[in-house]
């Protein structure tokens, strides 16, 4: 908590699961603003002290697709939101990039890699 700011007790607080398990350190932010967290060890996450009014919250990690819930907050109120995410196979496919020790011209290069 920065200094002067005010104590709203307004929190949200749940978990993330992927068929039936729960998801460990994925990214659970308020978005619009640098307000965030991640879930622990357990896939659990709490966020507390929030600015009052409505908020998208957007859960994201590597491997699972994207999920956003809007959320009234309200002084001294604690909501419960439970995120259900699924896989993302694409992003989970395996990547081999492979190279020699010998320098070569880039024009002369059958394909060109960049990272």
């Amino acid at each position: 908590m920065v200094s002067g700011q005010n104590e709203t007790d307004a929190n949200i607080f749940g978990d993330v699961q992927c068929d039936g398990k729960h998801i460990p350190y994925v990214n659970v932010f308020i978005m619009g603003t640098t307000i965030g967290t991640t879930t622990d060890a357990t896939g659990h996450y709490n966020l507390v002290n929030l600015p009052e009014g409505k908020h998208t919250i957007r859960v994201q990690g590597l491997g699972y697709k994207p999920v956003e819930q809007e959320v009234i907050n309200s002084k001294d109120k604690s909501v419960e939101i439970k995120f259900i995410v699924e896989e993302d196979v694409f992003l989970m496919e395996q990547v081999v990039v492979t190279s020699d020790r010998n320098e070569i011209n880039r024009k002369e290069a059958p394909v060109i890699v960049n990272v």
